[in-house]
């Protein structure tokens, strides 16, 4: 708690922006309705009486809705599309929407799943494609079953694993921090993912590093590719210069007027009507320091944050891996 109030009150206040952005208005009504053809307001009541008077059930027919057809499945053997049965639902149904299309697989996974520097297959494919974030075993497993879905067989589809020799800069981008040397390899060792051959330039930075890595080798139309789907790299925004000053925060004076007695695990005694005004405070000159310089700004304008590069040049067909290490 003595680090929140001292440190990470800017966040609490962040935190307020949202929640007062989100807040139900008072002037919305209790029982909301929607709009017909005509413009007239109907309550669902009133629309829930309208449709049961259209959908009489006939004598010895279980009630269902008129003009509606059968519900809607997703064919599996029509088109040679999706064809698993075995799979998740949702792995089924992803495949079919990127049509079982290699590529198109391989582009969603680089373009919309964030990589975990962890070692080995942490969530499989399912729990990947749920979190959009997952390892490089877990990316690579969760293209395998995409591809699995789409008709591959397993004779076509394998797991490769070896050391990428990439640049500091490579490895900044990609895990998308500040390239300092050793915390670069912290960040790896902290998830069980070995490296070798380190090599650190004067000022601290990475010049080179050997990362152990997991990708794909598919093969289509009688030529294996290599799928790297979890090597990507990021760009990054800073968020505002000063936040602290775009909120009207002071830490001093944020602690004198939270009071209470601080002790090296705890605070306590605090005077929480201070606080939440200091809070509101901050949020209110957040609002109006966003609306005044960028009304549509993002999260990551705020407070800084990082988003994948999307992939160009797709299809992307590499018989080897790009900068494997030798």
């Amino acid at each position: 708690m003595k680090w929140i109030v001292k440190g990470g009150a800017w966040f609490l206040g962040l935190l307020t922006v949202f929640a007062s952005l989100i807040a139900p208005s008072a002037s919305i009504a209790s029982e909301p309705g929607f709009i017909m053809a005509k413009g007239e307001p109907v309550t669902i009541q009133a629309a829930d009486r309208i449709l049961r008077g259209r959908t009489a059930p006939k004598k010895g027919v279980a009630k269902r809705a008129l003009g509606f057809g059968a519900p809607l499945t997703l064919s599996t053997t029509s088109t040679g599309c999706a064809s698993s049965l075995t799979l998740p639902t949702e792995i089924i149904t992803l495949a079919a929407s990127l049509k079982c299309d290699p590529d198109l697989i391989f582009e969603y996974v680089y373009n919309n799943i964030e990589y975990e520097p962890m070692f080995g297959s942490n969530k499989g494919p399912l729990g990947t494609l749920l979190d959009q974030r997952g390892s490089d075993a877990d990316q690579a497993s969760l293209v395998a079953a995409l591809l699995s879905a789409s008709g591959f067989s397993s004779g076509q589809i394998s797991y490769r694993y070896g050391y990428l020799r990439l640049t500091g800069t490579q490895i900044s981008s990609w895990l998308g921090v500040k390239n300092d040397g050793n915390a670069i390899v912290n960040v790896f060792n902290d998830g069980g993912i070995p490296t070798t051959n380190k090599i650190l330039n004067g000022d601290g930075t990475l010049n080179t590093l050997d990362v152990a890595h997991v990708w794909l080798m598919v093969q289509i139309s009688g030529t294996s590719y290599a799928f790297d789907p979890s090597f990507k790299q990021h760009s990054t925004t800073n968020g505002i210069a000063s936040l602290s000053s775009a909120l009207g925060y002071s830490q001093s004076q944020f602690l004198s007027d939270a009071g209470g007695t601080i002790d090296s695990v705890s605070i306590r005694d605090i005077n929480r009507a201070t606080v939440r005004g200091d809070l509101v405070g901050y949020a209110n000159n957040l609002i109006s320091y966003i609306k005044a310089n960028n009304p549509a700004a993002t999260v990551n304008d705020i407070v800084g944050g990082k988003v994948v590069m999307p992939l160009t040049g797709s299809p992307l067909r590499n018989t080897t891996v790009p900068n494997l290490s030798p």
